[in-house]
């Protein structure tokens, strides 16, 4: 699941942000699967892009036998075919928690990519404001 939408496909989903809690969903495509949760977006592709968006959602990817298992702090999962790249930029993951059941299969901005391009996004695990 994503906090903004599940899955991307040819779409665009752009200048928004999250401040859910988000658990993945599983999403078939070509006779393969993918189980993903993400900040923004689930799963990303078929030329989809994301792009300008934020979240600081906890995000938590359970295990499932279906496929892969990921989790991202704005995208769990990206796919692209040779000729329709799908793309992840201009973003900021600020999530709290970033997690995934299945080891190295989480990361702070996309968890899980097969193709596409993530360029100009950014992650931070901890940050904190202060007064003066």
């Amino acid at each position: 699941g994503g906090g903004i939408a599940a899955s991307c496909q040819y779409g665009v989903v752009k200048n928004c942000y999250s401040a859910s809690k988000v658990t993945s969903s599983i999403v078939t495509r070509d006779a393969a699967s993918v189980t993903a949760a993400g900040g923004i977006a689930g799963v990303v592709t078929q030329s989809a892009s994301v792009s300008q968006c934020y979240s600081i959602a906890d995000v938590k990817g359970q295990k499932d036998t279906a496929g892969i298992d990921a989790a991202g702090g704005i995208v769990g999962g990206m796919e692209a075919d040779a000729d329709k790249s799908s793309t992840l930029e201009y973003s900021a993951a600020l999530n709290h928690t970033v997690e995934s059941e299945e080891a190295g299969s989480s990361a702070r901005v996309l968890g899980y990519g097969n193709g596409g391009i993530c360029s100009r996004s950014m992650g931070m695990k901890e940050w904190y404001l202060t007064a003066v």
